[in-house]
């Protein structure tokens, strides 16, 4: 008798666990079918996107960079092409960035050619020194001017620059100094904005040397090192990577 009394409440005990576990969507013996269906969903998307990312035939973005560059580094004076180009590698995909250096009339101006979604994105964005952080993303520069103190940070999003971390200081021409800096359109201190550039660019480091901001890290590589090419070799090395 009470074996059959302990074996009834066993039974209700079971029972008010099914129950429970109906109301609350969780199941006993593992992932409920729904969510079973919800990590199914999440792979193939991950799968997809890494799929999209990383098999796109390399005659279309060769294809679309030696277009680019013969549509838009022609001089139309006398046909020839300005700048020097370099192939660097800014984020985690197969597909590689160019940066270019600008002869006139670009004047001397950095910029990186992306390669996303079919087309090539065109964005100069500094004159001055210029790192990236190969694999992750991120590109740091200057604008080179010596009456200011100007230092931006940027992340390539879908085939975009976007700004990360923007800040810096006109010169005083009373006091002549860099004293009214801001940070992402927020009055900021120097050290403010050293700090803030220096974490968005992949946690590096700042220092201030002769009244300026110099961003660092030790993972950056600098466009100066990069080996530049003319048009015709940059196209040349290109077309070989069909």
């Amino acid at each position: 008798m009470m074996r059959n009394k302990i074996m009834k409440n066993v039974a209700i005990l079971t029972l008010l666990i099914l129950v429970l576990s109906m109301f609350t969507g969780c199941s006993l013996f593992g992932k409920t079918s729904k969510e079973n269906d919800e990590d199914k969903q999440l792979a193939n998307s991950t799968s997809n996107e890494t799929t999209s990312k990383k098999m796109v035939p390399k005659e279309e973005w060769v294809n679309a960079y030696v277009d680019y560059i013969n549509n838009n580094f022609k001089d139309d004076r006398d046909g020839s092409y300005y700048g020097s180009y370099a192939l660097v590698y800014v984020d985690d995909d197969d597909i590689p960035e160019i940066m270019y250096l600008g002869g006139e009339p670009l004047g001397g101006a950095v910029g990186f050619l992306v390669y996303a979604d079919g087309k090539v994105n065109d964005e100069i964005f500094m004159r001055g020194e210029e790192q990236y952080l190969p694999g992750e993303g991120l590109i740091y520069g200057t604008n080179g001017l010596r009456w200011e103190d100007w230092h931006t940070v940027y992340e390539i999003k879908d085939g975009h620059f976007k700004v990360v971390a923007n800040g810096g200081s006109e010169l005083n021409e009373t006091t002549k100094l860099f004293d009214n800096y801001s940070l992402n359109d927020v009055p900021a201190t120097q050290e403010e904005v050293g700090k803030t550039v220096a974490q968005a660019f992949g946690n590096g480091n700042y220092r201030i040397k002769d009244g300026r901001i110099i961003i660092s890290n030790d993972r950056a590589k600098s466009g100066e090192n990069e080996p530049y090419y003319s048009h015709d070799e940059i196209v040349n090395m290109l077309n070989g990577m069909k």
